[in-house]
């Protein structure tokens, strides 16, 4: 017997017990890629050079790295003064990965280029009680 479709058409031996879907094979994977700029606070910095950073975005935690190699080097060189609550105005790509069905199979973020570091609003608060 033979299954035609509208863009292939599969032969099936009758004699023998089958599935129609294991005749069918499925699409291919997809990966997609788009850029955008984010500004994402600084969580945990990479001070050695070869992790990611820990950003936060909104209520979302963020791993990515950064490649931005200038940048880094005046980082890990001490000439970018970075504090905690401090946040990076950036341009981000994102890259997904999708399986044949259109199912996220993966995600990954990387930090292209760092636009502006903006300053967080440098107040700390004392736990020390000051009225003893």
């Amino acid at each position: 017997m033979i299954i035609e479709t509208e863009d292939r058409s599969y032969e099936v031996d009758l004699t023998r017990t089958w599935s129609p879907t294991a005749s069918i094979t499925p699409d291919a994977a997809r990966e997609t890629h788009s850029e955008g700029e984010l500004i994402l606070t600084v969580r945990k910095p990479d001070m050695i050079g070869d992790t990611q950073w820990q950003f936060r975005h909104g209520k979302n935690n963020i791993s990515a790295p950064i490649a931005d190699q200038d940048w880094l080097d005046e980082y890990h060189a001490g000439n970018i003064d970075l504090r905690p609550g401090d946040a990076l105005r950036c341009t981000v790509r994102f890259s997904y990965e999708y399986d044949g069905s259109g199912k996220l199979t993966g995600q990954h973020i990387e930090i292209l280029k760092i636009l502006e570091v903006i300053k967080g609003d440098g107040r700390q608060i004392s736990f020390l009680d000051t009225n003893d």
